[in-house]
């Protein structure tokens, strides 16, 4: 049947790649879950628009089943054409993940109220806000406070609007930090990578990229 082939070609996927990535406007939910049943830990990748498209979910799936969706989500990507509005309700639900680890909010409309709803999200290791324009510095200092993101590994702010306040913060409360990308950040100077080396709290830094700053030679 139909339904059968479907779940062949998804515990296929499975196998394979070791994570199911979801297009939850696609893909059968009813589908996936008769594969994450005979799968324990299976990490779990989804991608969408709005929190509508999210609770399509739901409607083929049981109370149980709806747990057992949260506890696998590890990965999560927020569409560039949603709106604000739309990334903060999907930012709302996703603090009920327990296992989210990576956020990707790519050329997306992410705004500061949304940026504050990233900063209770205590386990994620990832997070890309690679071309986020309409973040400001002071967004990026409200979310790097003290105690936020205390699991961050790996941070891409590319092509944004933080300065050298934003890039401060980020430095001084990111002690955890493996990896991060300041590439085109053309408002970031070289007076503060200078107060940066001077404020160095991320002692597990293994990259930093910052091609296309105004950091002199």
């Amino acid at each position: 049947t139909r339904r059968s082939s479907d779940l062949e070609v998804a515990n296929t996927e499975i196998a394979k790649r070791g994570v199911v990535v979801w297009p939850v406007d696609v893909m059968n939910a009813r589908t996936l879950f008769n594969s994450l049943s005979t799968l324990t830990g299976l990490p779990l990748k989804i991608q969408a628009k709005n929190l509508a498209e999210i609770q399509k979910i739901y409607s083929s799936i049981n109370v149980e089943e709806q747990q057992n969706f949260l506890n696998h989500v590890t990965d999560l990507k927020i569409n560039e054409k949603a709106s604000a509005y739309e990334i903060r309700e999907v930012l709302e639900w996703a603090k009920s993940l327990p296992n989210l680890k990576a956020l990707d909010l790519t050329h997306s409309n992410i705004d500061e109220q949304g940026l504050q709803l990233v900063a209770d999200m205590s386990g994620l290791e990832k997070l890309n806000l690679n071309g986020c324009r309409a973040i400001t510095d002071t967004g990026f200092q409200d979310m790097f406070q003290e105690g936020n993101l205390p699991a961050l590994r790996e941070l891409d702010v590319r092509s944004t609007n933080i300065g050298d306040g934003g890039a401060l913060a980020i430095a001084s409360n990111s002690g955890s930090l493996e990896k991060l990308d300041l590439i085109c950040c053309e408002k970031i100077t070289d007076a503060c990578f200078q107060a940066m080396f001077q404020e160095w709290n991320l002692p597990t830094l293994l990259e930093l990229d910052a091609w296309g700053t105004n950091i002199g030679e």
